[in-house]
């Protein structure tokens, strides 16, 4: 019996391991979905038009709003990820399968993986 229970928990443990714990594959696109104001409203992503971050595989990227983007790098965080573009960065934290920024005006803005 003691012998089963050890084999079942390497099992697991591989199984966990295996799978990264559950987390997040970052990469591909990720679109904004939801928008939260301070006092807690929720809009349609559509207040933003077009707004979205493609994560490449190698850390690299772009961040679309409307017609424009620009290139990005990206680095996973305990949190979430860190995007960089031309010396600047914002984080965006992982919530229940999204991840989510705020803004200038502290609307915290979800994007959806696409």
């Amino acid at each position: 019996m003691k012998k089963a229970v050890i084999v079942l928990t390497l099992v697991v443990g591989l199984i966990f391991a295996m799978t990264g714990c559950g987390g997040i594959d970052y990469s591909g696109e990720w679109k904004a979905v939801d928008v939260e104001n301070e006092a807690g409203i929720h809009f349609p992503a559509e207040a933003y038009n077009e707004f979205a971050f493609v994560f490449n595989e190698d850390g690299t990227g772009k961040c679309i709003l409307d017609d424009d983007s620009a290139k990005i790098e990206w680095t996973e965080t305990e949190a979430g990820i860190t995007v960089d573009q031309d010396g600047s960065s914002i984080n965006l934290a992982e919530d229940d399968g999204q991840l989510m920024m705020i803004d200038n005006a502290n609307n915290k803005i979800y994007f959806e993986k696409q």
